[in-house]
């Protein structure tokens, strides 16, 4: 009898193991075709998004060749599966430019190994976020809703002048809040600059107005073909060497109070207005456009809000 009270005893604990087991192993299946399934319509979502005529006039300026395109794009949708937009979170916690100015300023105590280990993180964070605003930019702005902006003001100046910037910085905190994070990656309208084309290369600036009224710019620098030289530096007929063109995505992004708050962007901000009156072109004198510019400003609120990017927010990390 107590023999089978033992045996008896014995067994719920396998059969809860049991059950525990198989009630694991259904929620891994669960979670892993929820993953799945995530995985694949965010690559639906990410073919559509290089489908909009914003990145496409990007690409093609950039590629002239389709085969080296798809390569590209294909390059970035493998960063989709990867862990690569954590190890961006984690780096842009070092090298946002708020950061950066504040450690500029700053003098780290203690041994030399410590030093060294801080100026080791902030080069090889300064490397992640350098990469990802421009050699994958693709990959930043579909992901474009994910980052976290600040409100940044200029108060560079004399000290009246910074006295005053700062006033009105903290004032148009009050007024448009200090942090802002993007609704979504759908931009309304974008212009392109030809900045400079000359024997070197040819620059090219893309304005792009967002949905919620901010101002993001790109540049673009496509590479002409250079004379190809050999060992002796002479230089060898017929063979040229061209550069892999170049795309800087900037951290920073502006808009105006009446932008901001305007109820039909695109129909009350002109794009290519802003750009004639407030953006400089080589050839041009860039501080003669002062006062279009002044006037351009008042007219959309009196003030120019700066934002700069400072965090990003990994939903697809918090749900899963």
């Amino acid at each position: 009898m107590k023999i089978r009270k033992i045996l008896s005893f014995g067994l719920i604990p396998s059969l809860l193991s049991l059950g525990a087991v198989i009630s694991c192993q259904n929620t891994e299946k669960v979670l892993t075709a929820k993953s799945q399934i995530t995985a694949n319509s965010q690559k639906d979502e990410f073919n559509l998004f290089v489908q909009t005529n914003l990145v496409q006039t990007i690409l093609n300026n950039i590629y002239k060749d389709e085969e080296a395109k798809t390569d590209y794009i294909n390059s970035q949708i493998n960063l989709l599966d990867s862990n690569y937009l954590n190890i961006a979170k984690g780096a842009l916690r070092y090298a946002n430019p708020i950061t950066r100015s504040l450690n500029s300023q700053r003098s780290f105590s203690g041994n030399f190994w410590f030093k060294k280990t801080v100026a080791d993180t902030f080069e090889k964070s300064d490397e992640v976020i350098e990469e990802l605003f421009n050699k994958n930019w693709l990959f930043l702005l579909f992901h474009y809703q994910d980052l976290v902006f600040m409100q940044d003001q200029n108060a560079e100046g004399n000290d009246v002048e910074s006295i005053k910037k700062i006033k009105e910085s903290s004032e148009n905190i009050l007024l448009y809040g200090s942090f802002y994070k993007p609704k979504s990656n759908h931009f309304l309208d974008f212009v392109v600059q030809e900045y400079d084309n000359n024997d070197y290369s040819n620059i090219k600036k893309i304005f792009i107005l967002t949905e919620d009224g901010f101002i993001l710019n790109i540049n673009l620098e496509i590479y002409q073909p250079q004379p190809k030289y050999d060992e002796n530096y002479n230089e060898i007929p017929g063979e040229t060497v061209t550069q892999e063109p170049s795309v800087e995505v900037f951290m920073y992004i502006f808009t105006y109070p009446k932008l901001l708050f305007s109820k039909n962007k695109t129909n009350d901000f002109d794009l290519k207005k802003y750009i004639m009156d407030t953006q400089s072109f080589v050839g041009f004198d860039e501080y003669g456009n002062d006062t279009k510019q002044v006037l351009f400003i008042d007219k959309y609120g009196g003030t120019e809000l700066r934002y700069t990017v400072i965090d990003i927010s990994n939903q697809n990390e918090e749900t899963n």
